[in-house]
């Protein structure tokens, strides 16, 4: 069985789109960060009946190289790829996400401030609480944001998407995925936001964050009527 995992920068600014590839499935996924990618890396690793270590279950994306082979594919082989495979991703609420985001990487668990945060901190030249950093994204272009809080919309490409779930509703959207490749293995649980709480932020706040991330949110309400699109279903 090949794998091959590929990290492209292509178009849309300094983004960087990371599309795996399952070829023996015909399957292509956009790993969109902080949008359940850690738990769908472990589920493809199970779906390729590959060994998850300790190690991996902890951080999947520093190990997955080690477990899987990768190499790229050139640009047409992955147009062809991505117009004649299962094509899949998800999305997230722009607002959920940024604040996911935002804990994660300023506020990690470990106690570890993450080099994307610290780069803020430094652009910003001090602290950083939520509502500087709403502030920062929303006076920074795309092309120099970084991918855990970029717009989603400049991290995939829609018109190849066949499938697009929802992180809100991921159980229930994942389905399509596993009815696809017939292997109905639940996909584990990794950095689920719920068991954090994290502080109310006001309607005034979650309103600027939802028009700096407008894009998104056309994409995550639309995420019914592109499937039925995709799939050929109009009504």
């Amino acid at each position: 069985m090949i794998f091959r995992e590929t990290v492209r920068t292509l178009t849309k600014g300094n983004s960087s789109y990371q599309t795996i590839i399952i070829e023996d499935y015909k399957l292509a996924y956009y790993a969109l960060p902080k949008n359940a990618s850690s738990s769908i890396k472990l589920w493809i690793m199970m779906l390729l009946g590959k060994q998850i270590t300790q190690r991996i279950r902890l951080d999947v994306h520093s190990g997955w190289p080690l477990a899987l082979t990768g190499y790229s594919y050139l640009p047409k082989e992955l147009e062809y790829i991505l117009e004649t495979y299962f094509t899949f991703a998800f999305i997230r609420h722009p607002v959920t996400r940024l604040i996911s985001g935002y804990y994660n990487k300023f506020y990690h668990p470990s106690g570890q401030v993450k080099p994307m945060a610290e780069e803020v901190i430094h652009i910003v030249g001090g602290p950083v609480d939520f509502e500087r950093f709403v502030q920062y994204i929303e006076d920074t272009p795309d092309c120099d944001l970084n991918n855990h809080w970029s717009p989603q919309s400049t991290l995939f490409e829609l018109d190849s998407v066949n499938y697009l779930g929802r992180v809100e509703n991921f159980s229930d959207d994942f389905v399509a995925v596993q009815n696809y490749t017939g292997f109905y293995r639940r996909p584990p649980r990794k950095n689920v936001t719920r068991h954090r709480k994290y502080p109310e932020i006001s309607p005034q706040l979650r309103s600027r964050i939802e028009s700096r991330f407008s894009d998104d949110m056309t994409l995550w309400l639309g995420t019914a009527a592109h499937n039925r699109k995709a799939a050929g279903v109009f009504v």
